[in-house]
């Protein structure tokens, strides 16, 4: 084998494997996600004893109630994310 034919031989491999390998650069994308954060601010409980003026002897089952209350902080926003986008690379292992 001549030195010129190892020479174009090895020039041509790595051409391509430089052109197999490289993964091509796309345009940027950009994403937009909306979120809601929740915080809770107050929590009440209100307690009541339905005929409450009368005596409990007067009901055999007295009827209660509990109502909870409950105040939040609402807070949204938007994030913008660029992501760089790339074919993959085509290299054998």
């Amino acid at each position: 084998m001549s030195l010129n034919t190892l020479v174009k031989a090895t020039a041509g491999g790595m051409l391509l494997a430089v052109l197999t390998g490289c993964a091509n650069h796309l345009p940027a994308e950009t994403v937009n996600a909306m979120d809601i954060d929740r915080e809770s601010v107050r929590q009440d409980y209100v307690f009541q004893v339905q005929g409450a003026g009368q005596k409990f002897i007067d009901q055999p089952f007295p009827h209660f109630s509990v109502t909870e209350h409950e105040s939040f902080r609402v807070t949204t926003y938007s994030v913008n994310k660029t992501l760089e986008v790339y074919t993959p690379s085509f290299v054998s292992t």
